[in-house]
């Protein structure tokens, strides 16, 4: 029979065993963490692919365009940036067709006072006017328009203020959603009627009328853009009499839910494509070089309806601006297919 002391010398023999198999196990678990964590560091893993859910994308309709001009890079480091090599492509959110689409558009049409001589202009595309000859042409499916007051009547442009307010009660009352529109990078221009058309004047004195631009929230970090430094598919004109003389508001929104990452070119690629006059310019300079101060990343959507929002290249200087789709041709679809 064991007696105590054999039992205690047994017992104590027995944490010591387990004690020094722990310890073993416990180096063992850190060396092969710590192993895992150099691998890592030293030899990281490459990120999955890009989903290219979509399939091949459109390209951006570019203009034929013979460029006169050349191009430096003068940044601030003298040097162009490092972009990511993929962004996320949104689908624009296009309602369904409905049997209450065009009763809907009615609705928001009378609210104007414009119930007058329905024309169907295309398949989603209506027109209406008034008994004063103001028209509306209306796309029951998007909510997009375009509206001409039948007179421009005005002696002074009114204040940004009660612009920006006329501005929003027009919309109201045609149930615009603005829920992604960012009132913070809202600006204004000043217009005069000259020889049947409006003429853009330098400041409200000199002006008749004030156009107010509405611009979207940024997509992840990333500013929208539109058909045209500092301009957007959305304004809407402004008389002295707080009356809208002229709109045009095409409003084209994200789907959250239907997004898909895209392979995108580098920025040194991007460059030979404003080179190449792959890209859509606005150039206001006179100069036979453009030094290209900033180049940044962005989203192009344009009046149509375009269905996604495509990543762009900014390349921007002074009195210029020009957009260079990011999308590599292998991930187009390419004209004639």
């Amino acid at each position: 029979m064991a007696t105590l002391a054999q039992v205690t010398r047994e017992s104590r023999f027995i944490l010591k065993l387990l004690g020094i198999t722990f310890g073993v196990v416990f180096v063992v678990f850190i060396l092969a963490q710590g192993s895992i964590f150099i691998k890592n560091a030293l030899f990281p893993s490459p990120p999955p692919p890009p989903e290219q859910k979509f399939g091949k994308l459109p390209e951006i309709d570019i203009p034929n365009q013979d460029l006169k001009i050349k191009f430096k890079i003068n940044t601030i480091n003298g040097g162009l940036p490092q972009f990511p090599d993929r962004m996320t492509v949104y689908k624009t959110d296009v309602s369904e067709p409905r049997l209450a689409s065009l009763k809907d558009a009615r609705s928001r049409i009378a609210n104007l006072g414009l119930t007058l001589d329905e024309t169907k202009l295309t398949n989603s595309l209506y027109q209406w006017r008034d008994k004063n000859g103001s028209i509306i042409q209306y796309d029951i499916l998007t909510n997009n328009f375009n509206f001409l007051l039948y007179s421009f009547n005005s002696n002074s442009a009114p204040s940004e203020e009660k612009s920006i307010s006329s501005a929003l009660t027009f919309l109201s009352s045609l149930g615009e959603n603005l829920e992604d529109i960012n009132f913070d990078k809202t600006s204004y221009d000043f217009y005069i009627f000259r020889n049947g058309g409006l003429e853009k004047v330098t400041s409200r004195a000199q002006a008749e009328y004030t156009r107010v631009n509405l611009f979207q929230n940024d997509i992840e970090k990333y500013p929208v853009y539109y058909p045209g430094p500092g301009r957007s598919t959305m304004h809407l004109t402004v008389n002295g009499g707080m009356s809208i003389a002229e709109a045009n508001f095409n409003h084209h929104t994200i789907d959250s839910n239907q997004k898909s990452t895209y392979p995108i070119i580098a920025a040194d690629a991007a460059f030979k494509k404003l080179q190449e006059g792959d890209a859509l310019i606005f150039n206001n300079s006179k100069e036979i070089q453009i030094d290209i101060t900033d180049v940044s990343l962005g989203y192009l959507i344009g009046v149509e309806n375009q269905k996604y929002f495509l990543p762009i290249a900014i390349f921007s200087g002074k009195d210029f601006q020009s957009y260079v789709s990011l999308i590599p041709d292998s991930s187009l679809i390419q004209a004639g297919n």
